[in-house]
């Protein structure tokens, strides 16, 4: 039962390393796509289609991967429309409080209903998402895309002021984030917001100042002098002429006007007098105004052609169907409910910050937990660490007394032996002081001949013992080879030196050794204060020994 249970065991820990180590691979593999899909967003788009999803094994790699996969689809013009792609990013995110990558899929969330013109959902999907990108100081080209996008969807619902706000602030974080291309974008952007305010001469000085710019992207430039089309006409001094052939070199262009830029063109050839042009405009501007978006602005720029030509029936007629126009499009604001949209956002936002602050608390009670429990693992070392201190302690004390009385003992006995070294040195040398009197009595000349026989054996016999060999070995046995250890600390010395050195350690004095040397008494000392020096510099531990011989 127990081999089942740890086999059982081990079969679990496999499984878990193997999805931890395809987790880790999948995980590396999204951070590549990662790096690379605003350059190459085709290739990253191939690469999102080509991961098993099965690979994709908790929820943060799901997460991930919904987020690259929205942002691949954006940055490839898929119009998506599906939120459920974006669905995994937002609740996760959320959960664990990433606010960049909230910020990001908050963003793409709302992108998606604004394709669906869903635009209560994607205002306070933008919203939420320029809420989190406030709180960073960096990123300032996503910051530039929410601005924009919150520009458009203001200007869907009609509300101008808030559509030129964001449209600004779009351009200021674009230069902030040095993206020229989008930089000019917005200034193609801007005046138009200006008009939708009725700031007539602003728009048309910006549209003038955009104008006179190079052009980076045709589309974008003939839109933009489309719609300076209607600033022209529209300004304090009007310039009916110009907007005409704004609206021309724009079509050439290739713009497309609408029918609101159909009918801003028919106000400004009547303004510039070409009637004949116009009346063969109008029947287009009728048939497009069967169209429901179509008819109140129509009928606005309607009215104001035959206004100007005191045609004031047809002219009334046009203000009227303009009016109803403009209170269906009240309703349809109405209907859209952008205050609706709004108290949604900041139910979301409560909602969001309680679900902080429960996951605020929640980190807290965990981080309190663990603070507790390390707080009384350390006081537990501690405590035990303490009592090991003490006992280490005692037993040091106790080593040191023992190795204090030891100390003590070892004292007494190195005295001892240093004072039988001496004794044992001094017997030593005291057998051939004798002899030395004798040699220095036997080459003594008033001396010899009174005791010639006598002192002749002395000397034959201290000639034998002075032979190198014999001498040497009769030290190195009474001294624990103190010739072999001295050879080898001081290599270098001739055999003379090493024989004197002999004769220094048994106690002849400077005369026997000058005269069995065949040197100066002089020399003898001189040498024997050499080898002293040489023997203070070695780094030996019979350097003592050797000095206490010599001395």
């Amino acid at each position: 039962m127990m081999q089942r249970i740890i086999r059982l065991f081990f079969f679990c820990a496999c499984c878990v390393q193997a999805v931890s180590c395809q987790g880790l691979r999948t995980h590396k593999f999204l951070r590549d796509i990662e790096s690379y899909i605003d350059n190459c967003p085709d290739s990253a788009l191939a690469a999102l289609r080509g991961i098993d999803t099965l690979s994709l094994c908790t929820a943060r790699l799901r997460a991930e991967y919904s987020l690259l996969s929205a942002i691949a689809f954006d940055k490839n013009y898929i119009d998506t429309t599906d939120t459920k792609i974006i669905e995994p990013a937002v609740e996760f995110f959320s959960r664990v409080g990433e606010k960049d990558h909230l910020m990001k899929a908050y963003y793409y969330r709302g992108l998606m209903c604004d394709y669906s013109n869903d635009r209560d959902n994607a205002i306070k999907d933008y919203t939420l998402s320029w809420d989190l990108a406030q709180t960073s100081n960096e990123n300032y080209k996503f910051k530039g895309q929410i601005c924009s996008a919150l520009s458009r969807v203001y200007s869907y619902n009609h509300n101008s002021n808030q559509e030129l706000l964001f449209a600004l602030k779009a351009e200021e974080c674009f230069k902030k984030a040095g993206d020229d291309y989008n930089v000019w974008i917005m200034q193609s952007i801007i005046p138009f917001c200006y008009g939708n305010t009725n700031k007539w001469d602003i728009s048309d000085s910006l549209y003038n100042a955009f104008l006179g710019q190079d052009i980076r992207d045709t589309a974008v430039y003939a839109n933009a002098m489309m719609n300076a089309v209607k600033a022209k006409v529209r300004k304090t001094e009007p310039e009916p002429a110009l907007a005409c052939e704004l609206f021309e070199k724009a079509l050439s262009m290739g713009a497309k006007p609408s029918a609101g830029n159909l009918s801003v063109y028919a106000y400004a050839l009547e303004q510039n007098g070409n009637k004949q042009a116009v009346n063969s405009l109008l029947p287009i501007l009728n048939h497009l105004k069967k169209t429901p978006k179509n008819f109140g602005v129509v009928n606005l720029w309607e009215y104001r052609i035959f206004k100007n030509r005191k045609e004031y029936e047809a002219a009334l007629s046009s203000f009227e169907n303009s009016v109803a126009a403009q209170d269906s499009m009240l309703i349809i604001i109405l209907g859209q409910s952008l205050e609706k949209a709004q108290k949604d956002y900041y139910a979301e936002k409560a909602s969001r910050l309680i679900a902080e602050t429960k996951l605020r608390n929640t980190i807290f009670a965990i981080v309190l937990v663990i603070v507790l429990t390390l707080l009384v693992f350390v006081i537990y070392q501690a405590v035990k660490r303490r009592k090991e201190w003490i006992k280490v302690v005692g037993e040091a004390e106790c080593l040191r007394n023992d190795l204090a009385l030891l100390e003590e003992d070892s004292a007494k006995s190195g005295s001892d032996l240093s004072k039988l070294r001496k004794e044992y040195v001094h017997l030593f040398k005291e057998q051939f002081s004798i002899m030395d009197e004798l040699c220095s009595v036997y080459w003594s000349p008033a001396q010899r001949n009174k005791h010639e026989k006598t002192l002749r054996v002395a000397v034959n016999a201290v000639k034998s013992i002075s032979e190198k060999d014999n001498l040497e070995s009769t030290i190195n046995s009474h001294f624990d080879g103190v010739m072999t250890k001295l050879r080898r600390d001081l290599p270098n010395l001739s055999e003379n030196t090493y024989r004197m050195i002999c004769f220094f350690i048994i106690g002849f004095s400077g005369k026997t050794i000058a005269i069995l040397m065949n040197v100066g008494v002089g020399t003898v000392y001189t040498t024997k204060n050499r080898i002293k020096g040489r023997i203070q510099e070695l780094d030996s531990q019979y350097k003592e020994h050797y000095l206490e011989l010599l001395s």
